[in-house]
């Protein structure tokens, strides 16, 4: 088991090293949008994402769970 937790965290620094894992925050259009998630993305108006890898595509919606994906408008 130990070998095997070895050759994961190798594993994670060689994706990281080469920057296939990235942990970045994007905000395309951005007009009030409020992004704070690793890799989370907001594309309209007034949406807030704060949950881990989340999507918000319309006008004032919230992702705010890790994993969530939402469309359209509030």
């Amino acid at each position: 088991m130990r070998h095997l937790n070895l050759i994961s965290t190798l594993i994670i620094f060689a994706l990281l090293g080469l920057n296939k894992v990235s942990i970045s925050q994007t905000c395309a259009t951005c007009p009030g949008n409020t992004v704070t998630g690793v890799s989370a993305s907001a594309f309209g108006t007034g949406n807030t994402v704060s949950g881990a890898y989340s999507l918000a595509v319309g006008k004032n919606s919230f992702a705010t769970n890790a994993y969530t994906y939402v469309l359209g408008s509030f």
